[in-house]
Formats: structure tokens, C-alpha cells, sequence
């Protein structure tokens, strides 16, 4: 936690550290050039959409995202240049290999996989630095099977809500 709070605050003072950034006569100078396309944003944090780590590619009002460990993502930017509300779909797949197993129902398990996927909505506050903070809420479903040599498969399914927040650079 401490962790993200540092990073927000050396956002908000790296968007300050040039006096000529802070100064802005119209909303306009606030946006990003749509000349400058298609845009590539590096996200750091915890989001349905990106994983821990991701990248994004950015053209007009519509961006693919690659996360780590394994997400692939799609969102729609209602004002692409700017701060912007969006919606999106995500998938992903992953794989856990344990030392001491797994524990599923009572029993041990060498190997858990799995794949996930889900729709959000969120907001992203954009500023002309290229720094941005990201925002969502997703209805997320995740489909885990456990496995061990000699033992029966087993499978867990979840769906719940996954809050997310990340922050970025787009260039």
C-alpha cells in the first residue's frame, strides 16, 4: 500500500517539475496530440486488464493491452486524448507450479492452471507529461483446475468484482 501512495505522489510532483507544464491557458494544452499516434502506455500496478506489468497500444479511441503474467485486454476510450472514461473486455491464462502443492478441498495438489476473463468499466486521468492513473471495476470470472500426478483433477470457479488501479506513461 505504502508502495502505491509513493507512486502516486511522485506522479503528481514529476507533473510539476517543469514550470512551463504547469502553467496552461486552455483545456486544450492539457490534451495529448493525436498527431503523435498511435501511443504506447507502460502501466505498473495491480488491474484486471494488465496484470502487475503491462503495455498498451493506443490508436484513436480503441487500445490492445499485453499484461503480465498472461493478459490480453481491449479497451474503448470515450475521449482518447485526454481524461477519459472507458470500457473493455480482458482474458488470460495462467499456470502455478508449487514446491509444497497447492491445497484445494483438503488435499495437495503439485499444479494449479487455469484461465480467466471478464468485462470493466474505469477511468483514466491523463496528463500532457505522460504520466496517467488508471481506475476499474470488473465483474471477473477465473476457472482453476488442480492437478497431481496419481490424483484426480479437480476444478474451482470464481466470479466476483476486481478492483484495479495502476499507473502509466504514454509516449
Amino acid at each position: 500500500m505504502q508502495l502505491h501512495l509513493v507512486s502516486i505522489l511522485l506522479i503528481f510532483i514529476s507533473g510539476y517539475a517543469f514550470s512551463e507544464e504547469s502553467i496552461k491557458t486552455s483545456v486544450e494544452e492539457l490534451t495529448l496530440s493525436p498527431d503523435d499516434e498511435p501511443f504506447y502506455n507502460v502501466l505498473f500496478g495491480v488491474s484486471p486488464f494488465d496484470g502487475m506489468l503491462g503495455i498498451e497500444v493506443q490508436k484513436g479511441s480503441h487500445s490492445i493491452g499485453f499484461g503480465f503474467p498472461g493478459q490480453v485486454s481491449y479497451r474503448y476510450y470515450s475521449q482518447p486524448y485526454s481524461n477519459s472514461p472507458f470500457y473493455g473486455l480482458y482474458a488470460g491464462l495462467f499456470k502455478e507450479q508449487g514446491d509444497g502443492g497447492k491445497k484445494f478441498e483438503g488435499e495437495v495438489y503439485e499444479n494449479a492452471e487455469g484461465f480467466n476473463a471478464g468485462a470493466g468499466a474505469g477511468y483514466r486521468w491523463q496528463w500532457s507529461s505522460g504520466w496517467n492513473i488508471t481506475a476499474c471495476l470488473s465483474i471477473f470470472y477465473m476457472d482453476k483446475e488442480y492437478s497431481s500426478s496419481g490424483e484426480p483433477e479437480k476444478h474451482d470457479t470464481l466470479v466476483t468484482l476486481f478492483p484495479g488501479v495502476n499507473v502509466g506513461f504514454k509516449f
